[in-house]
């Protein structure tokens, strides 16, 4: 079912204490879609999905899913699954007592908990109880008990991010996996980039209360609206220069960009945007190199302007620090205003 939320408000503590958290939040999420709500601690994201489910009583604005007004609804009576960040699971429950604790209709219980015990693989730990199973187990079984009850939404508030890097890939495809199978509509809280952009549809940057930017993960990283969304969605170089209008100069050659007025702009490159060349381009020194695995993070620093930038090459090909280099920018790039 599609959520819409149209201008929420939303504030903590009363009297001369009352503070604002969420402003005007306005977003939509398609129906059978996951959407991603990404900011930093303390931008209201924890807030926003807690109004969404009820549990948040000072709220302002409306909340609709599936055409139903959800404003001013009891949290039992909205449909809506929530899996914390603890998971939270009943300590003295067995895996399957606590999947199906939610499930209402005893005569359905034992058939839809052997559903989500095949659909997130955890057939073999049905009798085990919490403290017999592993963190990543445990979200799943989380997760497994708020889908349980066919939920109209799912609400996961950083479900993996006490999770080790390695786990945390195998439970967020699990998780992923059953969303898909249920058809079920989402919306995951998260500070980690890589995860909001690597699963969700729709992507929503929140700061401050507010919005900042959303659409495709693809869109809001290649089109971030300021300086602030595109730094926080990943590694970027910023330089202060002039345009003419198409082209702004950078310390690494010309950039295109999208047509604006001549004048004084910021520029964002991305590291893939730059590009190590044999025969044309800058010249520059490579002075520092942070190798992942996947790919190296170069550092370079230009020869005539002594301006360093960061290159992004993919595999572990990146040459030596102290090798001098040709890099040209390939666009195009974001300018802004200055």
């Amino acid at each position: 079912m599609e959520l819409d939320v149209d201008t929420l408000c939303a504030w903590h503590g009363s009297g001369p204490q009352r503070t604002q958290i969420l402003d005007r939040i306005s977003l939509q999420v398609p129906a059978g879609e996951l959407g991603a709500l990404l900011g930093p601690s303390g931008s209201g994201k924890t807030t926003l999905l807690r109004a969404i489910a009820g549990l948040h009583a000072d709220v302002r604005g409306t909340i609709v899913l599936g055409g139903e007004r959800l404003d001013g609804m009891a949290p039992e009576h909205r449909r809506i699954g929530l899996v914390p960040q603890d998971g939270a699971l009943f300590p003295h429950l067995t895996v399957k007592e606590n999947i199906g604790f939610g499930v209402k209709r005893p005569n359905a219980r034992d058939q839809r908990i052997n559903e989500m015990l095949d659909l997130l693989d955890l057939g073999t730990l049905a009798d085990r109880l919490p403290h017999q199973i592993s963190g990543g187990q445990a979200q799943r079984v989380a997760v497994a008990r708020a889908l349980a009850p066919a939920p109209r939404l799912l609400l996961l508030d950083e479900p993996f991010s006490a999770l080790d890097a390695g786990l945390r890939v195998e439970v967020r495809d699990g998780v992923m996996s059953a969303l898909r199978e249920t058809h079920t509509t989402a919306l995951l809280v998260t500070h980690d980039q890589g995860e909001a952009m690597s699963m969700a549809g729709h992507l929503v940057v929140v700061a401050n209360g507010r919005i900042t930017q959303a659409g495709s993960p693809r869109v809001v990283y290649a089109h971030p609206v300021d300086v602030w969304t595109g730094r926080f969605l990943g590694e970027v170089n910023l330089f202060e220069t002039q345009t003419d209008g198409n082209t702004a100069m950078t310390p690494f050659g010309p950039a295109t960009h999208a047509e604006q007025e001549p004048g004084n702009v910021t520029v964002l490159v991305r590291p893939e945007q730059l590009r190590l060349s044999t025969s044309k381009g800058t010249e520059a020194m490579i002075v520092a190199i942070r190798y992942f695995g996947h790919d190296s993070l170069v550092t370079l620093r230009s020869v005539d302007q002594d301006i360093e930038a960061r290159l992004r090459l993919v595999g572990n090909a990146a040459p030596a620090i102290g090798t001098r280099v040709r890099v040209t920018v390939y666009g195009p790039v974001r300018a802004f205003r200055n």
